[in-house]
């Protein structure tokens, strides 16, 4: 049997205004499958920007509005939110790694001047932690360093070999 043949989708022709209008509309509606918020904030400024360089195309006017609003909405609760969770990693920090990245969300809320003076404390408050564990973890390799070439000495004072050797030497 044979095949009925697709039929082909006509492609509209669409003026670059059109384009812009439909590109900024896509962008704006995507902010929903975004985890970060800095994506979201960064996606709704560029449908702005769009929309604003569109001028009085249909309701570019009321969409830029809408869409600045709903990135300075989506700062606010999205420094605010990471914040918080920062805050209580650094309260369950205990390694290096844990440490670094309580720091990276604290940089992310600083990025929008978000409780910039506590962010910077709290990563001050991050960098010495995790100073105070490097240098342990020194003095620890310091320590068991020191402990095998003890070990190893008395292993070879015991051993037929150190008689042997203080003959050699003499």
């Amino acid at each position: 049997m044979a095949r009925p043949k697709k039929e082909k989708k006509k492609k509209e022709k669409l003026s670059p205004e059109e384009r812009m209008y439909r590109s900024a509309v896509s962008l704006m509606e995507a902010v929903d499958c975004v985890n970060r918020f800095e994506r979201a904030v960064y996606s709704l400024r560029d449908a702005a920007k769009k929309f604003e360089n569109l001028g009085e195309y249909k309701d570019s006017r009321e969409r830029y509005i809408k869409c600045m609003e709903e990135a300075e909405k989506t700062v606010s609760e999205g420094s605010r939110e990471v914040f918080e969770i920062a805050v209580s990693k650094l309260g369950d920090s205990k390694s290096k790694s844990d440490y670094l990245d309580t720091i990276e969300d604290f940089k992310r809320v600083k990025k929008f001047d978000y409780n910039v003076s506590e962010c910077e404390e709290n990563i001050a408050l991050c960098r010495k932690a995790i100073n105070r564990l490097e240098t342990a973890a020194i003095w620890k390799r310091r320590i068991i360093a020191v402990i095998i070439i003890a070990v190893l000495a008395a292993a070879f004072i015991n051993s037929p070999l150190y008689p042997l050797f203080l003959k050699v030497i003499q």
